[in-house]
């Protein structure tokens, strides 16, 4: 409950200031081009540190990576408040960037925690606690603009401090000091030679970054998508596509929190992941086909990915642990989640580009890439993952 409570906080967080960083930006007179590296800064040093966070993980314990990550981003949310130019915001989102582990390290904490029939459980509940922080957040950050740009940022660091207080107040080491010792990977290629060592471990992966590739593409087309297909003016779909998004956030929440222990029970996570992977697609391909001006359909649509999009995550999750020896769960899923910064630093700039050609290509090309993510785990899921421990 303790690390639920973590990641929840720390995604409200994280839904309080995005939606209103690229107009804060603006006001230090920051181009097009600016407002983008600001918003990829962040992924890039996630796409570097995640790795590394996860190795120091299994060699010093959960508890004081997570009590790191939470202090860096306290840090970088009172710089963002009191950033005189957009430089220092920059520096701002840097350190945010690099002290994010909380996702992989969270993860890891599952895995040390709950027994492999239960794993998908628990992943399910750290889905959960993204979806309701990305729900709550942004709905905080626009109570909190009425008193000022800076004040979403005074918020969210308040709301960071409080997260470090009760983590260090209430947050227990989950991985023992025997399995500390154990770990001997000191170095990124190290951890991905643990990777390539386990039978069926690296498809997964690759399976993972090609569906948040496709994931982010609708992510970061849908806002131009319903302004054009139902036909609204930027406000309008603005407006719309915020309602849209704490739509999916709910859907991915019930499924997630509620649902994805009984369906894991009763159908395992391969089965899970390949019907996800298939109604993420099957949702893509009919969003492209939504009626001009019909709310209705579009709504439909959505949710059949938020339900694909949310059986997915956490029975990938689920698995990719399941195969990992537990003295090397950070390191396997520092690598994971690098993967995904890496997929949401492509998934977006190939949906521009796309989109620039035609409103439907990001959804057929995303679609796409959900078949063939499907056919990987046709392929790789027939036979159960080996747990091989190996010299790294």
């Amino acid at each position: 409950m303790v690390v639920f409570l973590t990641v929840m906080v720390d995604l409200i967080g994280f839904g309080i200031i995005v939606p209103i960083l690229p107009l804060y930006a603006e006001n230090f007179g920051a181009s097009g081009l600016k407002i983008g590296m600001l918003m990829g800064i962040f992924s890039f040093m996630q796409l570097i540190f995640l790795p590394l966070w996860g190795r120091l993980s299994d060699r010093i314990g959960r508890r004081p990576v997570f009590l790191i990550s939470i202090s860096g981003n306290a840090l970088s949310l009172l710089l963002c408040a009191f950033a005189g130019d957009y430089w220092t915001l920059f520096l701002a989102r840097l350190v945010a960037g690099i002290c994010s582990s909380n996702i992989s390290v969270a993860n890891a904490y599952v895995a040390d925690c709950t027994p492999p029939e239960e794993r998908a459980r628990g992943m399910g509940k750290i889905g959960a606690a993204r979806g309701i922080g990305f729900v709550l957040g942004p709905a905080f950050g626009g109570v909190l603009a009425q008193f000022g740009q800076a004040a979403p940022f005074l918020g969210a660091a308040a709301l960071a401090f409080v997260n470090l207080l009760s983590a260090a107040c209430f947050l227990k080491e989950s991985l023992s000091d025997e399995n500390r010792t154990r770990s001997q990977v000191k170095s990124r290629t190290q951890g991905m030679r643990l990777v390539n060592s386990i039978e069926g471990l690296k498809p997964l992966v690759v399976m993972g970054v090609v569906q948040i590739i496709a994931f982010s593409m609708l992510e970061m087309s849908f806002v131009l998508f319903t302004e054009r297909r139902l036909e609204l003016s930027s406000e309008e779909a603005g407006t719309v596509a915020s309602a849209f998004f704490v739509y999916l956030g709910v859907v991915i929440a019930v499924v997630q929190g509620g649902l994805i222990g009984r369906l894991t029970a009763a159908w395992g996570e391969r089965v899970l992941v390949m019907v996800g992977l298939a109604l993420v697609s099957v949702g893509m391909f009919l969003i492209t086909l939504t009626p001009v001006g019909n709310f209705m359909a579009l709504l439909l649509f959505v949710a059949v990915v938020a339900v694909g999009q949310s059986l997915v995550t956490p029975s990938l999750s689920s698995l990719l642990s399941r195969a990992t020896p537990v003295e090397h769960q950070g390191t396997v899923f520092g690598l994971y989640q690098s993967g995904m910064a890496l997929a949401r630093t492509i998934g977006p700039l190939t949906a521009g580009v796309l989109f620039d050609r035609s409103e439907n290509m990001p959804y057929w090309v995303g679609g796409s890439l959900m078949i063939l993510a499907f056919l990987g785990a046709l392929s790789t899921l027939r036979r159960p993952l080996k747990r091989v421990t190996v010299p790294v």
